[in-house]
């Protein structure tokens, strides 16, 4: 096939006009390429951002936990102090009572035998509950160690965690 020439003036304003329409069109999807990656850029980043959030939501969650434990572990071990002074104040409170009424009874008692018999009672006694005080304080001790192991393992967790928060 031969190519027509175009011979008239109207021919060519129309193909003026069609190349220009192309190239208006061309610009216009350009733009919208450049618009549409802009976008999309955007969107990425926004994605990006959501899910630092995210991260640093859960970080925060998890420190939270921690430092409930943490609470929670301290105030055991608190109580558990307490407990020991308690029981160590009963115990003098205890050996001042036992002493007191031994000696007045064994001075209230003048038969050598009920005196021997009462001083074994009195030393049974003082035996039986020293040993009530001393592994009841021990059982707080141990369990004091425990907690303690437990609150070394929530610092370190914590630390871990402030370590992530520096980071984000």
């Amino acid at each position: 096939m031969k190519p027509t020439i175009i011979s008239s003036a109207n021919d060519e304003k129309l193909v003026e006009h069609i190349i220009q329409q192309n190239k208006d069109l061309q610009s216009s999807c350009e733009s919208m390429k450049t618009e549409m990656n802009d976008l999309n850029n955007e969107k990425d980043m926004l994605e990006n951002e959501n899910e630092s959030m995210q991260k640093s939501r859960q970080i925060m969650i998890g420190y939270m936990k921690n430092l409930n434990e943490l609470s929670k572990t301290e105030s055991k071990i608190r109580n558990n102090h307490y407990k020991s002074y308690c029981l160590m104040y009963q115990f003098n409170i205890g050996l001042l009572i036992f002493c007191s009424s031994f000696y007045a009874m064994l001075l209230a008692i003048n038969n050598r035998t009920i005196q021997h018999v009462y001083y074994l009672v009195y030393l049974l006694s003082l035996m039986v509950f020293t040993k009530y005080i001393y592994d009841t304080n021990k059982n707080i001790q141990k369990q004091n160690t425990d907690l303690y192991v437990e609150l070394k393992k929530i610092e370190s967790a914590n630390d871990l965690v402030n370590d992530l928060l520096d980071n984000l």
